[in-house]
């Protein structure tokens, strides 16, 4: 049943017919009613299901991050949704039974500020993964005071490290601190941010899988 809270002109939530009321990023939004399925699924749509399952789980996994590092491109939609439609296109890899994530195309930030040249990442004391990179500070809109963003993803428990806040790009390093990882092997970003409060980020650079020093 559907509500009209602001009269017959307002906005509606539930279901009337075959229109359904919702909000999505404080819009107000009427879309078709889903149809009751009657035919069972092709091989092609079992696929696209297998791929939507796999990725949106790495997704979700990501999903405090992806809110801010997708933003540019979070035009009436979550930073979730945008990162899962790119990572969609070019991050799956594997043949039609058995489709998986091609982290080094993951992207799990994506702007216009020009990213760096990156070295594999690193664990060499425990529970710590070290970033080096070269500074390009003055490479466009590059500067030294870039925030550099640190990345670990370990796909087996589904949870995502990050930090902003310890090191820039002028210092063409870092060390990520992640305690709650023994003896694990992560997948591993870079990125950068802007200093200033407009926010733009750079695309992200793949550094690599890193086991994870006891």
């Amino acid at each position: 049943m559907a509500k009209l809270p602001g009269g017959i002109f307002g906005p509606f939530y539930g279901k009337a017919g075959n229109v359904v009321g919702t909000k999505w990023k404080d819009l107000n939004v009427l879309r078709a009613a889903p149809g009751k399925k009657t035919k069972p699924p092709t091989p092609q749509q079992l696929l696209q299901q297998q791929r939507f399952a796999l990725m949106s789980k790495v997704m979700r996994g990501m999903n405090n991050l992806l809110a801010f590092s997708f933003q540019a491109y979070a035009i009436n939609k979550s930073g979730y949704n945008c990162a899962l439609q790119y990572n969609l296109r070019n991050a799956i890899t594997g043949n039609a039974s058995s489709p998986e994530i091609n982290y080094p195309t993951l992207l799990v930030s994506r702007g216009d500020l020009p990213a760096a040249t990156a070295e594999p990442a690193r664990s060499v004391t425990a529970r710590e993964i070290i970033f080096s990179w070269t500074d390009n500070s003055g490479l466009g809109i590059a500067k030294s005071d870039d925030q550099a963003i640190l990345v670990c993803y370990d796909p087996v428990m589904n949870v995502c490290v990050f930090d902003r806040t310890t090191t820039c790009r002028g210092n063409a390093g870092g060390i990520l601190q992640i305690p709650h990882f023994n003896n694990t092997t992560v997948h591993t970003w870079l990125a950068f941010v802007t200093a200033d409060p407009k926010e733009i980020i750079s695309d992200s650079v793949y550094t690599g899988a890193v086991t994870v020093n006891v």
